[in-house]
């Protein structure tokens, strides 16, 4: 008999390393058509040309046990769906592997925003009141015909073409589910919960940029009788979809694509597609989302991708200032555009819009403003490019609000201002000039503890890339200033200047300058404000020229056993707070803890928040608006509270690895207006003897930390020589 006796350490490491299956991010595996993948082969297999040779496709298909879908038009994707028994990370994984595969992903989907419905008279009403409030009816009446009506592709689930006060300006209208010329609302299933969804969205964003100039009914859209090409995408706005409305547009003509829509997932595929239409100069106008997130931190697409032929658009209130609810980014959002509700829209045929007519709120009807500006001035110029446009557009961008309100909003946007048709039509008659913005920053900690952040007492660099979105500069002067640290202003001065858009390398101009900064003690966490003075000169030094560009860096380091206190505004898009510690050795126990402040009177309401812990990285996770609770989804490494978003809150993560551990505390009361103040605190153990790694015992959600322990391979070496020893031949 075999005397097999293994050390309880070993018997835990041995599990751990064999037992332990890996699996796709769960970023990877959410927001998609169930069952859906598209596949992209490399060049020269005979799969990767526009038209691929069926008999290699059916077999690559057969082979991998998939049902060949129809190919997307034009672009070498497949579309592709599993048989009912497999599973779609495990097809995954396996064309990953097969060698003639440049891409393999899901069939992402993207999603749209609301809306309610009015009377036509007072659509008519609001509809002059928002084309008067970008300026639009200022520009001067054109005194020519023009040689070249643009085209505004709008991508969106269907349109009502027949509608009266479309039908005039609809120009090669494209279903590209179907793949017909049909784009009217049909019944469509939501392709997770198979409900029946309506397809109102598309017609009204088509009302907003294309709805016919003064024919005596309705509205007026802001394109000025510009064609608009309506692309139906179904009602689940999936990539395969809107690869296939990019083919179409761009054999059609397309200037301009309007998707007043996004989604959390990034795709290759959508990126590639939208990098071929730089060469044909054509414009992406987006939507940059209605969950007021911050879209550096938790990204958003297609309008993230940073890309020169992308105009990425937030929303404004009656005020000029940005809603509560939008999404932002100070280096991934552009420009803003009206978008609180009491705006206008066509509506298709239903029993809630006898009328036909609505009210409509969301940066779903704020980017097709902008496209429709974009249209008007390429009307007017018709030799003018999209970056002239673009350029124009975001050169002329007006400070938000007055100085006491903009000056809150500061760093939210690349351009920190919203659209103004007169302005950008005035700066498109002059030369062009430069259009310096932020592009990123990073902070420099080399000298430091290295950790790429802002801890208490430490001197780091702030790098920062600027980029010039239009003409080139021949000089350019940065200057650092902040209202919030004691610093001396600092200049760099850029004796070369820096080049504008290169259409040979397809892309912007960029410099980057690096400033020493000494942040001192910044326990609590703050976003620190800083300003850049951009000045320089142009056309040959004849001209100068001066922006100012704002930033922030936030601060939030923590120390064991020193909680902090602070308050989420959540009616100023301040959802989320971020934290870091730092643990120089291992730990038994690290416990998070995140409650109400007991010095502050609350109620439930003032109690939602979620707490998010990742090792290693910033907690990434769907915000509420993608059709998911918030924070529901979270990706693999991230732990989440148990208690459902009320506070308090508790993440415990046993035998913790030395290392830096990310922290958010999450606003989960939707677009409530409550302030949550919380305290926040980090206390650590360590005892005499070992324990194995497990998952925070207190979580929900997806994944575990991804922590490697260093005492594994010892263990394992260990069980192998006690294994050695303890093999015995019967007697």
């Amino acid at each position: 008999m075999i005397n097999m006796k293994i050390p309880f350490f070993a018997f835990i490491a041995f599990f751990n390393v064999f037992f332990f299956t890996p699996q796709l991010p769960a970023a990877q595996l959410t927001h998609h058509v169930p069952g859906e993948l598209l596949v992209k082969f490399k060049a020269g297999q005979p799969g990767a040309s526009n038209k691929p040779q069926s008999s290699f496709i059916k077999q690559k298909a057969a082979t991998y046990h998939l049902k060949k879908r129809k190919a997307i038009t034009g672009t070498g994707v497949e579309h592709w769906t599993l048989n009912n028994s497999d599973d779609l990370g495990n097809a995954i994984a396996r064309l990953q592997a097969d060698p003639d595969v440049l891409v393999v992903e899901p069939n992402y989907r993207r999603y749209p925003r609301t809306s309610h419905f009015i009377t036509a008279t007072r659509a008519k009403q609001l509809s002059d009141a928002t084309l008067s409030q970008i300026n639009l009816d200022s520009l001067p009446a054109m005194t020519v015909t023009p040689t070249r009506l643009p085209v505004v592709a709008v991508f969106d689930d269907a349109f009502d073409i027949k509608h009266d006060d479309l039908a005039d300006n609809v120009f090669n209208p494209y279903n590209a589910v179907e793949k017909n010329a049909d784009p009217a609302p049909t019944i469509c299933h939501d392709s997770i919960s198979n409900e029946v969804v309506p397809e109102l969205h598309g017609t009204m964003v088509m009302g907003v940029v294309g709805a016919v100039v003064d024919n005596g009914i309705g509205i007026n859209g802001a394109s000025d009788n510009s064609k608009i090409m309506p692309v139906r995408l179904g009602c689940n706005y999936s990539v395969a979809a809107e690869l296939e409305a990019i083919a179409w547009a761009k054999e059609k003509g397309a200037d301009i694509i309007n998707m007043s829509y996004g989604g959390p997932q990034f795709s290759v595929l959508e990126r590639l597609a939208v990098v071929d239409l730089i060469s044909r100069n054509t414009l992406l106008v987006i939507a940059a989302g209605n969950v007021e997130m911050d879209n550096d931190r938790i990204p958003d697409y297609p309008s993230g991708l940073n890309l020169p032929n992308i105009i990425a658009v937030a929303a404004l209130d009656f005020d000029n200032n940005l809603t509560r609810w939008t999404q932002f980014g100070q280096t991934s959002v552009d420009i803003a555009a009206p978008g609180e509700r009491e705006m206008f829209g066509t509506t298709a045929a239903s029993q809630e819009s006898p009328s036909r007519y609505s009210i409509i709120g969301g940066t779903s009807f704020s980017a097709p403003l902008v496209s429709g500006v974009v249209a008007t001035l390429m009307m007017r110029y018709p030799d003018a490019s999209i970056y002239d446009v673009k350029g124009a557009i975001m050169g002329s961008a007006v400070p938000f609000g007055d100085s006491q309100t903009g000056s809150t909003q500061k760093a939210s946007l690349a351009t920190d201002g919203r659209v103004d048709a007169l302005a950008a039509f005035d700066l498109l008659s002059a030369s062009p000039k430069p259009v310096p913005v932020i592009r990123n920053f990073y902070i420099d900690d080399q000298a430091g503890n290295k950790n790429a952040l802002v801890d208490e007492g430490e001197t780091v660099d702030l790098v920062i890339t600027i980029e010039n979105i239009w003409a080139d500069a021949d000089s350019l002067a940065v200057t650092l200033r902040s209202p919030d640290i004691e610093i001396s202003p600092m200049t760099q001065d850029i004796a070369a200047g820096i080049k504008g858009y290169d259409a040979q390398v397809q892309n912007y101009g960029d410099v980057t300058v690096r400033f020493s900064v000494f942040l001192g003690s910044r326990m609590q966490m703050q976003d620190l404000l800083f300003t850049l003075d951009l000045t320089g000169t142009y056309a040959s030094a004849s001209k100068k020229f001066t922006y100012q560009r704002a930033f922030r860096v936030n601060t939030g380091s923590l120390t064991i056993g020193k909680p902090v206190q602070a308050t989420l505004k959540t009616n100023d898009r301040d959802e989320v707070h971020y934290y870091y510690v730092f643990i120089p050795e291992r730990k038994d126990e690290l416990i998070f803890n995140l409650a109400m402040r007991s010095n502050i009177p609350f109620t439930n309401a003032d109690r939602n928040a979620n707490l998010l812990v990742k090792f290693g990285g910033l907690p990434q996770f769907d915000y509420a608006g993608y059709e998911t609770a918030a924070t529901s989804l979270v990706d693999e490494g991230t732990l989440v509270s148990a208690n459902g978003g009320l506070l308090p809150e508790q993440i415990i993560i046993k035998n913790a690895a030395a290392g830096t551990y990310h922290i958010a505390v999450v606003s989960s009361s939707g677009t409530s207006s409550n302030n949550i103040a919380y305290s926040l605190g980090v206390d650590a153990s360590v005892t005499q003897f070992y324990q194995p790694v497990v998952s925070g015992c207190v979580m929900a959600g997806v994944g575990r930390p991804q922590h490697f322990d260093p005492m594994l391979p010892l263990l394992i070496i260990l069980s192998l020589f006690s294994l050695s020893g303890r093999f015995k031949q019967p007697s």
